[in-house]
């Protein structure tokens, strides 16, 4: 039999103090040796899981594959080169870039833990077709280099303790004409938003940075659309675009890539509108956010309410937990990130 009373309650008044009571009724225990000890000890042991990490890589190789699809939604696209290097290098086209190329920029901060831990994030420029892992945060980024470069950046970050810095910074003169464009797409049940900085009008090809984010709500469980400030600065030698995220979003899909042009002139919104709503219909094909996400090796048994019911129950979760299965008590309940509990009393 489980009580729930308040902290430093006398156990003669726990019935009396008690918002809810439920026991089990299946004799369960006779099966895993009688007691707790030996549940935890032989069948069910506390060990923390390996974090989780939503599939980036799988995305990745759809977009890979339609890459001729997309590129001919630009009109003169222009294929640009990668430097020579496996990993270093990066965007280095003498006809896009003055110098130094195309480096893209991540950095994160957290709220949940002591400022002296570590979170393995590896904040910093982004190598090229190198996956980094975030292991507290549930995150993964890579990319690869093909036509058009695609960067993502898949945050499940399940305890909502990161927001984040996402930077292109590219080295060209500051002559350019610029042209900002952003828009939205939706299908079926995700939502995609972009933001794009077009640079034109030089003797280099033109080009556009594009910045977008997409959410599922219903599926992946996103958190909802992330409060993003824009990251839009330059000078006579490089320029920086991107965006700062607010608001530790979950479940969300962060992403850039870069488009060009043959000629100087400015890419038409159609066509950019036209590219982010294929790259979309791409992305959705990714049904499960983190297909690898697992919670089913855990000993859940139905419970009996004799104080109490479903309703006080799910009245006493906070605001941003949605309703739970209930009924139940739950033995070794895995956290997001992997962490492990002994007890998750009444639901599951």
């Amino acid at each position: 039999m489980i009580r729930h009373v308040p902290n430093q309650t006398p156990l003669e008044a726990t019935r009396e103090e008690s918002s809810l009571q439920y026991q089990t009724e299946n004799g369960f225990m006779k099966k895993y040796g009688g007691n707790l000890h030996k549940i935890y000890n032989y069948h069910y042991p506390l060990n923390p899981m390996s974090a989780f990490y939503p599939n980036v890589n799988l995305t990745l190789d759809r977009l890979a594959a339609k890459s001729t699809e997309l590129t001919s939604l630009i009109s003169d696209f222009y294929f640009y080169k990668y430097g020579t290097a496996t990993v270093t290098d990066k965007v280095h086209d003498s006809n896009l870039f003055s110098s130094y190329g195309l480096r893209i920029y991540f950095v994160t901060t957290q709220s949940c833990y002591p400022r002296s831990y570590q979170t393995n994030c590896r904040n910093g420029y982004w190598l090229y077709e190198f996956d980094y892992k975030c292991d507290l945060g549930n995150m993964i980024r890579s990319n690869r280099k093909m036509h058009p470069y695609f960067a993502l950046f898949a945050v499940g970050n399940f305890e909502r303790c990161f927001d984040m810095h996402l930077d292109a910074q590219s080295h060209r003169p500051d002559t350019d004409a610029i042209h900002l464009y952003k828009g939205s797409h939706a299908l079926n049940n995700f939502f995609l938003h972009y933001e794009a900085q077009c640079r034109y009008g030089t003797l280099y090809a033109s080009l556009c940075d594009i910045w977008f984010y997409v959410i599922n709500i219903k599926d992946w469980n996103s958190s909802g659309m992330p409060i993003t400030k824009p990251i839009n600065v330059s000078n006579s030698r490089v320029y920086h675009f991107g965006w700062r995220v607010y608001e530790t979003p979950s479940n969300t899909l962060f992403g850039y890539t870069m488009i060009s042009r043959k000629n100087a002139t400015l890419i038409p919104e159609p066509e950019i509108n036209a590219f982010t709503h294929k790259m979309l219909e791409i992305i959705s094909e990714t049904e499960n956010f983190c297909p690898d996400c697992s919670y089913d090796d855990v000993l859940s048994v139905p419970v009996q309410f004799s104080i109490g019911n479903d309703l006080v129950l799910n009245s006493m979760l906070p605001p941003s937990v949605k309703p739970l299965p209930t009924g139940f008590v739950q033995f070794r309940a895995y956290g997001r990130s992997g962490s492990v509990y002994a007890m998750c009393p009444a639901v599951k």
